[in-house]
Parts: structure tokens; C-alpha cells; sequence
């Protein structure tokens, strides 16, 4: 009871201080400054007639922060980096950043560069207070979900404290995530050692392979008492799995004979302790159960059938770490949850995970307003790293929904308006606190100015796994840019190191070259705003996609960890900056492919499909540049593909009829349930609302064309649904005409409902869930006379929901341009929409595909405003023969 007590107390402090955020940030922003009031580095900054204490004597908080901003600078690490060595080799005072006492220094990650950085963990009293707040909303919120069980009460839990290295100076410098492990200063003392089934021989290992095999062997005897599974990060938990799946048999002998061998773990100590104190003797039946369950060749939901008593698995699956979510699940299997964690940074806490069941593309933080003094610099994704000016920073106060911006945090730790190196997008806002969603790390300061974003990576390599298909599976990957050796001008090219499973296809030397070949262009379509500058001005070559020698990436991390990088936290970088690093993937390059052709063409798309006859089977044509392109995307060639009015093209497998939604603009997919059967000959998709959105209920319908049936599944749902439909109407003259949804007829969803046309002044109905936002709008085409070809007039009309449901004519369309097509001639009507100033596009104008008329397939643009007419003919060149089916739409999504 008294703990249930505790974690309500927690959880209605968190709620309190999220009501009145924007004045709790000020207040710390005051209780920052009286804490670190005698730092030498705010005295730089701050009037000399007493520091920061100038700003403590005033009463107008609100403009003691504005005076704190004006005068002290946006800072990086490297405007530290220089203060933090000489403190930490002992050739300085510690109160350079804070009078504080200095503790101990905590290590970043030191992925991408090799060198962790050195941050001050100060005896702050502020920064106790707000870190313990959060681990006890944390731990209130996981009992409210997982109340205790005393009975089974383990971890399995996958953490290398490592040893703990001393600077010059002689401080301690570890990784944040191994400090509270060690904290107590009694070896095993520590309330997280008591909680893993490992001993502390393990966990204070200095080897990350052996302790990961010891945490394995040790789950695997205690497998009665484990409650859960958890890693620091994804990535940490997904390296495991792998290790259990190549070590399974070793781990089963282990068992079976009580001992540990040898040739795996070298480290006595450890082997030891594992031996002694938890296999205690040879346990055959335990090794014959785990045989039975790894031999199978299907290893989904393994992990609740090793640990059926386990209730959740916890890691860290958002920025970076999402691409091991899809590997992790289908460990997990729908019955084991994964539950993401909060918002932490070794500079400081800064948001809490309410939603812990969330997956990856939902999960936002609920920015913590004591833990910081927290600003917001407006960040342009398509302009990040081609140099231009920041933006001023705002404080919460400033901050919009919707918006992108890079975190700067004043820290209770010696750090005054440091760029914490995050991207974030406010997702809304709980109370008065926003909610953050991660986006990527921002790219640091270079002479050249950053290409790529991990962002970019990512989508590009969720690409490359669609194309892909059954031919292995992605295990890691990462970018790297070096200089060009030729010519008077040295361009840069970007290569993307890609390592596959063993078995793929990508192995075999004969089959690999041809396939990334294919890959480049439509690999180059995920990638931002600044890299097609970049490729567009001439400055950086082609895209490069190498596939590296299995193992590669495991030889990446042990040179990271043995260059400093606490095992602990290690991340697998997706951006390589480091030389050493690149020397590493570069010198296991099996196989690489690059393009000397044009960029991709930007969305919207106009494509001219001719179906599985020619290896280009595809013609591209984008109006807003007005240029074309005979690169293929595969997943239009390899799959049944319908495209939806919302951007999301639904696709399906013939062969194993497996579905997902696919978005053009970055290749995100969200899986959906097997079909029972292949989907109908001729058939039109759209979604109700919009899949990613945490608030709408989406389905996705599919509607047959040739018969009164449709197939529907929710987003999230398990089946796909079958369902036929009466329709009829009585004309004038008393006769029954059967009326089709989709065949001859528009339809299209807003705002959770899906509206049809059911007569010439009337619609029909089907509602799914209702949404917030969304308009509805007809347009006519009036032809001349019996000419197809020639547009006489085009008519807009709204749908008026205000009071009775009307048509309204209306005399333009804004900052939008309508795009409008078809299927096959006679069957089916498209319309979508797309904002012209996102896409360079002039607004208040229509894109009509006309396929009405027979072997057309002209778009007309008409500008509404102007009252003028443009006709353009992509695929009427010599040598363009008719398509299997008309042009259509690939556009990116409103989400």
C-alpha cells in the first residue's frame, strides 16, 4: 500500500508541474543560476558587479531569463571541450562550469566519432530533485501497468557497467546508464544488481561479448523468475538476440552439463559466478526445453515461449534505435509487449513516456519542466548542414505544434544553453508541457556543411529492405562521406555500408552487383533537401551502396569500445565520422554499386506503368519540375500496388499475400494482416483517416470494381474483413438501378467517414471514426460537346457541413492544387490533394489525367484563377507504348 501510495504522490507531482510549465521553467531557470552562480564561465558572460547574481536580484523572472539569453551564448560541447580536458587532466579548478562539487564525468555514446565526450556530473541538488522525480514517475507508471509480483520479480537485464576509467586528474569518468548501478559503492549492493537474475560479476564485467552470453546463460537457468527483459537501448537487446540465435546450442550444452565454457567466457571471475552461483549443477530437462523451442526455424514469439512469465520487454526503440523495433516484435510475438522508455541525455533529464505501450512512430515525451532551463531553435529539415543562419531561439512559451526544432538545454551541470544535439518535433501538448517526438541527432557544424541526416539513412535503408523482399534481411548499416581523388574539382560522395544476414542473396558476388545497381535511384529519393542540393549543384557524386562482410558491424562497436565508448550506452552509429571507423567498413566492402544518373524526380509523381515487360518498366513524370525518369521502383514492379487520394499506396504480395501501406515520400511501412486471398482483378483503395495518427481509427478499404464487395481491415487490426453490399435507387420512371460505390462514381474519406455518390444529389455514407479535420470537394469536368479531348469548363464545389449538407460552388482552391485521374476507362475516378507552396507548385490549380479520352492520357493543368488551360504530353514521345493500365498519382502524405 505504502508503495502505491508513492507512486500516486509521483504521479500527481508529474501532472501538477506540466499545468503550470512555462512558469516552473523560469524557476529553474533561477534556481540554475543560484546553484552555479560562481562559475567561472557565466562570469565571461554575465556584468561583472556580481555575476549571475545580477539576475538573481530580480523580481521579474520572465525578464531575468530574457536578460540570461541575451547575454550568454548558444554553446556546443566544443566550446567545453577545451575547459572539461583541463579539469579533467587536473589542470583547472572544477568550478570553471559550477562551484558545485564535481563527482565524477559521465561518457556519451562516442559512436560516430570514437571519442566519448567528457560531461560533468556535479553534487547538484536541483538536478537530484528532478532525476529522482522522473525514476519515480517511471517506476509508477510500469507498477500501474505490471503491478508486482514477488513470486517472479527478475530482469533479464543486458547491462555492462564496464570498468570505470580514471582521467588524469583523477575523477572517475563512466557511462550515465552504469551510474546508479555502481552508486551505492558496495559491490552487488546496488538495488538494480538485485533486481537481474545475473550476478554482479557480470554486470561489473569488462568484456560487453561474455557479459552478454553470461546474461543469456543466466536468464535461461532462472527462467522461472524472470518478469521481464530489458536493455538500455534497442539496439543492445537486438545484438543479443542475435548472439542467442548463433550461441543457442553452446548455451544448451552449458546447461546440460552445469558448467561454462571455457573458450566463450575467458574471464574467471565471471565464469565463476555464473558456474557457482546460478547453474549450481547440470540441469538436462532446462537444456532439452530450450532445445525443442530454438530448433524450430521460425523464431517468432521465441522469447515468451523461453520466459512465459516475462510481462513486458523495456528498452529505449525511438531516433535511431526503431529500426530493431520490427526484429524485437518478432521475437516478442503479440503477446509480449515492448514498452518504450523516457527521454534521457547524460546532459540531463528532459521528457517522460506516459504512453509506455506506444509503438516507435507514436511515442512522445512530456518535456519534464524542472530538469532544465529548455529553448527551441526552429530547425529546417530540407535546410539542415547547407550553412544558413539559425534561428533565435524560444523558450516553451514559443514553441508551435507541428513544428520542428533542435533542443538547447541550461543544465543544473555546468552547461548554459547547450545544443543537446536533438531534433524534435512538438507532436502537441500535455497541460501547458509540450509533447516531443524525436526526430534524428541534428548534424554538427562542418567546414562543408552535413549532407545527410540519420533521418535520411534510415528511410533510404527501409527502402533497400522493401526491395530486398525474401532475399535476407538488413542487420545494420551506416553512411560515411569522403573526399573525391579526381579531377579538378573533388566532389564528395556518400556510401551506405549495408550488412546482410547470412544466406542472402546479397552474398552471392553474381547476383548483388546487378541488384544495387537498381537500388540507387530510388535510395537517393529518400534522402533530404540538403543532399539533393548537394548532388544538384555538383558537389557531392552519386550515392554509393556497398554490402560489407558479415561481422562488421560487431568489429565497428568493439573499436568504439575499446576507443572509450562506455558498452553500456554504445549506439550503433548511422552517420560514421570518425577515419578509423570508415578505414573499418571500407576495408570489408564485398560488394559495392553506384549511378551516374540523375537525381530522383521530387513528388508528386505521374507514373507511366508498363507492368513486368521491360526492366524499366516504369516512366516517371514530376510536375513540379516537368522532367521524366526511366528509373524503376521495384516495389511498383514486384507488387500489386493501389495507390489512395491520401498518399499511402497499399500493397500486397502475390506470393505470400502479405499487406502494408507504403509512403512514397520516405518508404515508411506500416504492416497490415495477411489477405485471405488475393485482392479482386479491378479494385480502388482508400483509407478513412490517417494510419499514423494515435487519435483516428483508420481503415483501410478495398473496394471491388466489378462486384458490390469490399474488403476492409483496421490499422493494428489481425484479419482482413469481407463484406458485399445492396445498393438501389427507383429512377423517374419507377425502374430499380443498382447503385456501386466506387464503379463510375466518386468516393473519398473525410474526417473519419467515407462518402460515395449515391445519385445526382445525393451521397452515401459509411462512418468509421470521427476526426477533427478534413473537407470534401467535388470537381466536374464539362467536355466539349462529344470532343473528349477538349475541355470546355471545370466546375469546384465544397461540401458545406456547417448546418444541412450542401454543395457550394467556390471560385478557387487556394494553396492547393487538385490531382485528378483515373483507373481503367469507364471504371473508376482518383482525386487527391497536395500543397503547391511545399512542392514548388503554382496554387489554385488542377491536374487532370484525362483517360476518358481512348489512348489520350494528357495532363491538363487548368489554373482556376487565371482561367487558362495547359496541356502536357509526357508519354506521347516516340517509343512510349500504351501502358497496362493509365497513369497515375504517387504524391506524398498530409501526415
Amino acid at each position: 500500500m505504502a508503495t502505491a501510495a508513492a507512486d500516486e504522490l509521483a504521479l500527481r507531482r508529474l501532472e501538477d508541474a506540466t499545468r503550470d510549465a512555462r512558469r516552473l521553467q523560469l524557476e529553474t531557470l533561477r534556481a540554475i543560476l543560484a546553484e552555479n552562480a560562481g562559475a567561472a564561465y557565466l562570469r565571461r558572460y554575465i556584468p561583472s558587479d556580481g555575476g549571475a547574481h545580477h539576475l538573481l536580484r530580480s523580481t521579474d523572472l520572465a525578464a531575468a531569463a530574457d536578460e540570461f539569453r541575451r547575454l550568454v551564448p548558444v554553446t556546443s560541447y566544443d566550446d567545453y571541450a577545451e575547459s572539461i580536458r583541463r579539469v579533467a587532466d587536473g589542470d583547472a579548478a572544477p568550478d570553471e562550469l559550477s562551484p558545485r562539487p564535481l563527482l565524477c564525468f559521465f561518457l556519451s555514446s562516442g559512436t560516430s566519432s570514437l571519442r566519448p565526450k567528457l560531461i560533468p556530473y556535479l553534487d547538484s541538488p536541483g538536478a537530484r530533485a528532478a532525476t529522482a522525480a522522473v525514476m519515480q514517475a517511471n517506476s509508477a507508471l510500469v507498477r500501474r501497468l505490471f503491478p508486482p509480483r514477488p513470486a517472479v520479480s527478475k530482469a533479464l537485464w543486458f547491462l555492462y557497467a564496464g570498468e570505470v576509467r580514471k582521467t588524469k586528474g583523477g575523477y572517475e569518468a563512466t557511462a550515465a546508464t552504469a551510474w546508479g548501478i555502481r552508486s551505492s559503492g558496495i559491490r552487488g549492493a546496488s538495488p538494480v544488481m538485485s533486481a537481474c537474475v545475473s550476478p554482479a560479476e557480470v554486470i561489473l564485467g569488462a568484456d560487453h561479448q561474455q557479459q552478454m552470453y553470461c546474461h543469456l546463460l543466466c536468464g535461461l537457468r532462472r527462467w522461472d523468475a524472470v518478469d521481464c527483459i530489458r536493455a538500455p537501448y534497442a539496439a543492445a537487446l537486438a545484438r543479443a538476440l542475435r548472439l542467442l540465435q548463433s550461441k543457442w546450442r553452446q548455451l544448451c550444452d552449458d546447461l546440460e552439463c552445469g558448467t561454462v565454457c571455457a573458450d566463450v567466457v575467458t574471464d574467471a571471475a565471471m565464469r565463476g559466478a555464473v558456474q557457482d552461483g546460478v547453474l549450481a549443477g547440470p540441469c538436462p530437462e532446462l537444456a532439452g526445453r530450450v532445445r525443442r523451442i530454438c530448433e524450430r526455424d521460425d523464431w517468432r514469439g521465441v522469447l515468451r515461449q523461453l520466459w512465459p512469465d516475462a510481462r513486458y520487454i523495456s528498452c529505449v526503440t525511438t531516433g535511431s534505435m526503431e529500426q530493431y523495433f520490427p526484429a524485437i516484435k518478432h521475437f516478442a510475438g503479440e503477446a509480449l509487449p515492448v514498452l518504450g522508455t523516457d527521454y534521457l541525455a547524460s546532459e540531463c533529464a528532459i521528457g517522460i513516456n506516459l504512453e509506455r505501450t506506444s509503438p516507435p512512430e507514436e511515442t512522445t515525451y512530456v518535456l519534464l519542466p524542472r530538469a532544465a532551463y529548455f529553448e527551441f531553435i526552429p530547425f529546417d529539415m530540407d535546410a539542415a548542414g547547407r550553412g544558413a543562419a539559425a534561428a533565435e531561439p524560444v523558450d516553451i512559451a514559443g514553441v508551435e505544434a507541428g513544428k520542428t526544432y533542435e533542443l538547447v538545454a541550461t543544465t543544473f551541470r555546468g552547461l548554459y544553453r547547450y545544443k543537446v544535439g536533438d531534433v524534435v518535433k512538438i507532436a502537441g501538448f500535455h497541460h501547458s508541457s509540450p509533447r516531443l517526438q524525436f526526430v534524428t541527432r541534428a548534424p554538427p557544424p562542418q567546414e562543408h556543411g552535413e549532407v545527410l541526416t540519420e533521418r535520411d539513412v534510415m528511410a533510404a535503408m527501409d527502402t533497400f529492405q522493401l526491395m530486398l523482399k525474401d532475399g535476407g534481411e538488413v542487420i545494420e548499416f551506416a553512411a560515411f562521406i569522403i573526399d573525391g581523388d579526381g579531377g579538378q574539382r573533388r566532389r564528395r560522395r556518400a556510401t551506405i555500408a549495408v550488412e546482410v544476414s547470412n544466406g542472402s542473396k546479397l552474398l552471392d558476388h553474381e547476383r548483388s552487383a546487378a541488384f544495387l545497381r537498381r537500388c540507387i535511384a530510388p535510395l537517393e529519393g529518400c534522402l533530404g533537401g540538403a543532399y539533393r542540393l548537394s548532388r544538384a549543384t555538383g558537389d557531392v557524386a552519386p550515392l554509393e551502396v556497398a554490402v560489407v562482410r558479415p561481422g562488421t558491424f560487431e568489429r565497428l562497436a568493439e573499436a568504439a569500445i575499446r576507443g572509450g565508448a562506455p558498452a553500456n550506452q554504445y549506439k550503433p552509429p548511422k552517420i560514421v565520422r570518425h577515419r578509423h571507423l570508415v578505414d573499418v567498413l571500407q576495408s570489408s566492402v564485398m560488394e559495392a554499386a553506384s549511378s551516374s544518373g540523375a537525381l530522383p524526380l521530387p513528388l508528386p509523381l505521374l507514373v507511366h506503368d508498363l507492368g513486368t515487360r521491360s526492366d524499366d518498366s516504369q516512366t516517371q513524370f514530376s510536375i513540379c519540375n516537368q522532367a521524366l525518369s526511366t528509373a524503376a521502383i521495384e516495389l511498383l514492379r514486384d507488387f500489386r500496388c493501389f495507390e489512395t487520394p491520401q498518399g499511402w499506396v497499399l500493397t500486397l504480395n502475390p506470393a505470400s499475400l502479405q499487406t502494408f501501406l507504403w509512403r512514397p515520400q520516405d518508404s515508411k511501412k506500416i504492416d497490415l494482416p495477411t489477405a485471405k486471398q488475393n485482392f479482386p482483378r479491378s479494385c480502388k483503395c482508400l483509407l478513412s483517416g490517417n494510419p499514423i495518427s494515435s487519435s483516428s481509427d483508420c481503415a483501410v478499404l478495398v473496394l471491388d470494381l466489378d462486384t458490390p464487395a469490399m474488403l476492409v481491415c483496421k490499422i493494428g487490426g489481425s484479419e482482413w474483413d469481407s463484406f458485399s453490399y445492396e445498393l438501389s435507387m427507383v429512377s423517374k420512371n419507377n425502374k430499380t438501378l443498382e447503385v456501386h460505390m466506387a464503379k463510375l462514381q466518386g468516393i473519398d474519406a473525410v474526417a473519419g467517414k467515407v462518402y460515395y455518390t449515391f445519385s445526382g444529389d445525393a451521397l452515401g455514407v459509411i462512418e468509421f471514426s470521427p476526426e477533427s479535420c478534413g473537407e470534401l470537394f467535388l470537381v466536374v469536368v464539362f467536355f466539349l460537346g462529344h470532343n473528349l479531348h477538349r475541355i470546355a469548363e471545370v466546375a469546384v464545389y465544397k461540401m458545406d457541413f456547417s448546418g444541412p449538407s450542401e454543395w457550394c460552388k467556390v471560385d478557387g482552391i487556394g494553396d492547393s492544387v487538385f490531382l485528378l485521374g483515373g483507373d481503367f476507362i469507364g471504371a473508376s475516378n482518383f482525386g487527391a490533394s497536395c500543397s503547391a507552396s511545399d512542392h514548388g507548385l503554382s496554387g489554385n490549380c488542377i491536374y487532370f489525367v484525362n483517360n476518358i479520352a481512348a489512348e489520350e492520357n494528357f495532363v491538363h493543368v487548368i489554373d482556376l484563377e487565371k482561367g487558362t488551360e495547359e496541356v502536357l504530353r509526357p508519354f506521347r514521345h516516340k517509343g512510349y507504348p500504351l501502358p497496362l493500365r493509365p497513369p497515375f498519382w504517387l504524391l506524398t502524405t498530409h501526415d
